[in-house]
């Protein structure tokens, strides 16, 4: 049977990224993960620059030339944020569902020894180091997570597993006086270290080939800086605007506390508030800006416990998109 390049394509990019596959409505993809043994990368490797061989346009040629760029990236840290990314992906779309988070967790514990074995005699930079250390609390927050929605002793025992298995991982790239990662710690850290994240040669085929930039590093850096520049003096007359009407030292800290206190507010009523404005923006946008698709689904929600841990503000998810029946999450 015939198939198009574009479906090839799809079908090596769900291979690789199942948990987001499986996130649009690929539901045969739930609770698996890419294995990212040196061998699974290599071979991905050449069926991704067989794909780009056979090329028909410019469209077909950077989603390949992004995938690839994915799996050039050397560095530990990736397989702790697949993990973070996969498991919170599952809770957003169906709960706590044990089946597959089972299938899940015991992938994710493959993934760390795979990537373990990749990184045994490679040297880490310094700041690469502290980049895999600080995604330790993301994936022992999501596990917890885990363990306080599910019933199922055979689930905490392997997200148990998983996280004895995750710190063991990190402890190859220790620190010394990294601490609880403090700026801090840090600083002093990279003062007697060399800060270093050995991306000399990476980031301009990453910023090309992974996001389609045309900007040179100096470039962007260039534009970097003029935003802040440009942006900074604002945020500090700000900063001064609201210190006066708190009545509290100019400061950030200072600031953002005295906000957060003010706007203390029950979950139910800021599901009521932030469902009213909805109402009235999406009216307003649906006569005066754009026409809004009457299959639109979308609901807003309180954050579930199991979720609070990793997700302290709101946020959007769109799941299904790909099926007859997309909706989202708020």
């Amino acid at each position: 049977m015939y198939k198009s390049l574009d479906a090839d394509i799809i079908d090596l990019w769900k291979e690789l990224n199942p948990s987001g596959a499986y996130q649009l409505g690929w539901d045969e993809y739930a609770g698996r993960l890419f294995l990212p043994s040196e061998q699974n990368i290599k071979d991905a490797l050449q069926r991704v620059r067989a794909l780009r061989r056979r090329a028909e346009n410019d469209v077909q040629a950077k989603v390949l030339d992004s995938i690839e760029v994915a799996l050039l990236l050397p560095e530990p840290q990736v397989v702790l944020d697949e993990i973070v990314g996969s498991i919170f992906a599952h809770l957003t779309k169906e709960g706590v569902n044990e089946k597959n988070l089972i299938s899940l967790v015991a992938a994710a514990s493959k993934a760390i020894d795979a990537t373990q074995k990749r990184f045994r005699s490679v040297k880490v930079p310094s700041a690469v180091k502290a980049l895999t250390l600080y995604r330790l609390d993301g994936v022992l927050e999501i596990l917890d997570s885990v363990k306080r929605a599910t019933k199922s002793k055979r689930l905490k025992e392997d997200c148990d597993r998983l996280d004895e298995r995750v710190n063991k991982f990190v402890k190859f790239f220790e620190l010394e006086g990294f601490g609880s990662g403090t700026f801090e710690e840090v600083e002093k850290v990279f003062q007697k270290q060399k800060f270093s994240l050995g991306r000399e040669k990476f980031y301009r085929v990453a910023l090309e080939g992974g996001f389609d930039y045309s900007e040179t590093p100096d470039e962007l850096e260039q534009k970097a800086l003029a935003w802040i520049d440009e942006e900074l003096p604002k945020y500090r007359e700000v900063v001064n605007k609201l210190s006066k009407h708190y009545r509290c030292a100019a400061t950030p800290e200072a600031v953002e506390k005295k906000v957060v206190e003010r706007q203390k507010l029950k979950p139910d009523h800021l599901l009521r508030t932030t469902n009213s404005i909805r109402k009235a923006v999406q009216e307003f946008a649906n006569e005066s800006v754009v026409k809004i698709n009457k299959q639109y689904k979308t609901k807003v929600i309180e954050t579930p416990p199991f979720l609070t841990g990793t997700l302290p503000t709101g946020a959007a998810g769109f799941l299904d998109t790909v099926t007859k029946k997309p909706f989202q999450l708020y």
